[in-house]
């Protein structure tokens, strides 16, 4: 992870560019981390520098407000330098009228109706320089998609405790882990001690954007002459008892949160061996059959059996599924966000 100190040396060493501007250290004055003397057609202007090491949503914002409230040298203008900036950031710097550079080419330099040069696009130099894994993405998304069951928790073991009770065990520490990150974020907070949903569409959005499909070990396909909610429960009783899991998939679950057309096969991730399940559903499922309408897929992932809803998977693996498909499942996906959004605010 780079230092502040280690950042203000390559500033001074002119490691930062932003063409067609040429950039020069100068000597720093009382309150500055750095200095720039930025030079466009024979004019020069003076930046006064403010270095931070992360740049998290949190921690972003911070920064921006100790560089407005910052005291500068007279004719100077305020510039934030962290190790990476996203377009949005750019985007939130050029909003506050601030210049901000990273330290792999992108950034704005904007001086009121003289100058507005902005670069986006150069990837991170320096990845290692993120506080904390993504908790979006794979197994330590369950603690984000708990907030999408319950608003507010009044403890860390509150949401541990439920996402037990939901089908998923997480250590303490993962909680922990995760809700400092969402924190940095800006997607949960604290409040009169509680920990509380900020920012739904966010946090759906986040778990979208980061979304990974289930590993599929092995596929069975065959026929019932069971209706589709009497096979669901079929299949839940020959798993159940043996230890595992099964539950619709998200996008056969999608009858349930929205108005879809019927399709003629529904699938259903499952936990355990896919010959055991078909010998104990005997004459219910055909798996010689020419004709399938089910289809079992064998997966460990904690996240398809999380929160299940009548043999049924969760709105939000739902439209995690549909946000992540073809045009017509991605149209699906609206009504079902828009079904979690209305439960939370219930």
């Amino acid at each position: 992870m780079l230092r502040e100190k280690r950042m203000i040396d390559l500033l001074r060493r002119g490691a930062v560019e932003m063409p067609p501007l040429r950039l020069e250290a100068l000597a720093t004055r009382s309150g500055e981390d750095a200095a720039l003397a930025v030079r466009w057609s024979g004019r020069t202007f003076r930046f006064s520098v403010t270095v931070k090491r992360l740049a998290t949503p949190r921690m972003f914002s911070q920064a921006l407000a100790q560089v407005r409230g910052a005291l500068r040298p007279a004719n100077a203008y305020p510039m934030l330098v962290v190790p990476f900036l996203p377009p949005d950031r750019i985007a939130q710097l050029e909003r506050a009228g601030i210049s901000g550079l990273d330290l792999s080419g992108n950034g704005i330099v904007t001086v009121p109706d003289e100058i507005l040069v902005v670069r986006t696009g150069q990837p991170s130099r320096y990845p290692s320089s993120a506080l904390i894994r993504n908790v979006y993405r794979r197994r330590a998304s369950i603690v984000p998609r708990t907030f999408l069951i319950r608003p507010r928790f009044a403890a860390l073991t509150a949401i541990r405790t439920l996402a037990r009770e939901r089908g998923s065990s997480i250590a303490l520490g993962t909680v922990f882990k995760a809700v400092k990150q969402m924190e940095e974020d800006v997607v949960v907070g604290r409040e009169a001690g509680a920990i509380r949903l900020l920012q739904p569409e966010s946090l759906l959005e986040r778990l979208g954007s980061n979304y990974e499909a289930p590993e599929i070990a092995s596929r069975l396909r065959g026929a019932t002459g069971l209706s589709e909610q009497a096979f669901t429960r079929r299949l839940l009783e020959v798993s159940m008892p043996a230890g595992g899991k099964a539950v619709q998939t998200g996008a056969s679950s999608s009858r349930r949160y929205a108005v879809v057309a019927r399709e003629p096969l529904v699938s259903f991730y499952c936990s355990g061996s896919l010959e055991a399940i078909a010998r104990n559903l005997g004459k219910d499922f055909d798996p010689r059959s020419p004709f399938p309408n089910i289809e079992l897929l064998e997966t460990m992932d904690d996240r398809v059996y999380f929160d299940p809803r009548e043999g049924r998977s969760s709105p939000v693996q739902c439209w995690l599924e549909l946000q992540a498909g073809d045009k017509r499942d991605r149209e699906t996906a609206d009504p079902v966000k828009q079904r979690i959004l209305k439960e939370l605010n219930a």
